[in-house]
């Protein structure tokens, strides 16, 4: 990513940074900032630099984050900065809720990931023994603040893995969400919208607004905040067999795989619940009415609908992931080991029976999942 300076002067003429800066006028100020940022640095706070991968997403790296903190003298009334994408916002904020039992912290995001995603929430943590974000926290920012100028430098993948997650936020909400946002995703890519672009601006932060409400009435997912999982348990297992592979993917290409396999469960699991007391029956992931073979049920066109959207989007813009039958096995591993996961045995999911009602805590069997990995990788 290449970018002006980041001088601090820059940094307060952004109103809700400004205001934040003002409440701490008299404490200590560190920031946590992406390596990348480095050469055009210009900002007086003492700032520790982080290889933003995640390879260095690691209990290494938070121990040297720790130890940096413990040098820089940095109090529990301090206040710390995340300037960067979801890895920033993840280790920084693990960093502001372990240290002295606690510290303050501002996420600043600079990726369209962490824009309507990452850096709300109060989601933090680390990868662990394999695993994505095994060992972490939930703690509140006391702000995100939003300024999209950062997106101009952002690079098309890191453009498109955010993306990802909007598509995933807007099929939370509405029909209308989703296909505003996919037209906006069609104008982008034909080179009719910069990222400045004032319907650009509102489908961003609308799906920030989405995430915020879901966040609001469920801090701590002990229920509807659930839903935000959505591709992410299948999107999860691919993005960790891609680092064992060594052959990392972002993580918004992976939610936009796991999401597309994930609403193709949602036809074989969700519509048969619905259509058992129709006596309808699953062939070839359509519904058909057992009594007449040749006729289609019409129950959850829309999910259907939505199925054949994200796949027409994830050929179009993400491209397959080279995998076959011979890895599911490894995929289904990595899956029980998922921390959503609530029994042993069981794999969680968040499902979609259409856009704007999903379905959280069901459980799909090996055989549901590899047929679901079947549709996914053969589209």
């Amino acid at each position: 990513m290449t970018m002006d300076p980041v001088t601090e002067q820059w940094l307060r003429q952004i109103p809700e940074v400004e205001k934040v800066l003002q409440r701490y006028a008299d404490a200590q100020v560190v920031v946590v900032a992406d390596r990348c940022f480095q050469p055009q640095w210009d900002v007086a706070y003492p700032t520790f630099f982080i290889e933003a991968d995640e390879q260095h997403k690691t209990l290494t790296t938070m121990e040297q984050l720790w130890s940096w903190l413990s040098e820089q003298h940095v109090t529990r009334h301090a206040l710390l900065i995340n300037i960067g994408g979801g890895i920033i916002s993840d280790m920084g904020g693990f960093a502001a809720a372990t240290y002295r039992r606690g510290i303050d912290y501002m996420n600043i995001p600079t990726t369209l990931l962490a824009m309507v995603d990452a850096a709300h929430g109060g989601k933090t943590g680390i990868n662990f023994g394999g695993m994505k974000n095994q060992i972490g926290v939930i703690r509140q920012p006391v702000a995100t603040v939003i300024d999209t100028r950062w997106l101009e430098t952002l690079p098309t993948r890191a453009f498109l893995s955010g993306y990802a997650e909007l598509l995933k936020t807007m099929l939370l909400d509405s029909r209308e969400s989703v296909m505003q946002a996919v037209a906006v995703l069609e104008e982008w890519s034909e080179g009719k919208l910069r990222m400045t672009n004032d319907e650009l601006q509102r489908t961003i932060h609308r799906a920030i607004d989405i995430k915020e409400r879901i966040v609001h009435a469920d801090p701590d997912e002990k229920g509807l905040r659930k839903q935000l999982n959505l591709g992410h348990t299948i999107g999860h297992a691919l993005e960790e067999a891609g680092i064992q592979r060594g052959m990392p993917i972002e993580h918004g290409y992976a939610v936009m795989q796991g999401m597309v396999a994930e609403l193709y469960l949602s036809q074989i699991i969700l519509r048969t619940k619905e259509c058992t007391k129709d006596k309808c029956t699953m062939y070839k992931g359509q519904m058909y009415d057992v009594q007449r073979t040749n006729v289609r049920c019409t129950k959850g066109t829309r999910d259907t609908e939505m199925l054949r959207l994200m796949s027409r989007i994830l050929i179009e813009y993400y491209g397959k992931m080279n995998y076959s039958c011979k890895d599911y096995g490894k995929l289904i591993t990595l899956m029980q080991d998922d921390k959503k996961n609530l029994a042993p045995g069981e794999i969680n999911f968040t499902l979609l029976l259409h856009a704007g009602d999903a379905r959280i805590n069901q459980t799909a069997t090996d055989e549901q999942i590899r047929e679901a990995l079947d549709y996914l990788f053969n589209i």
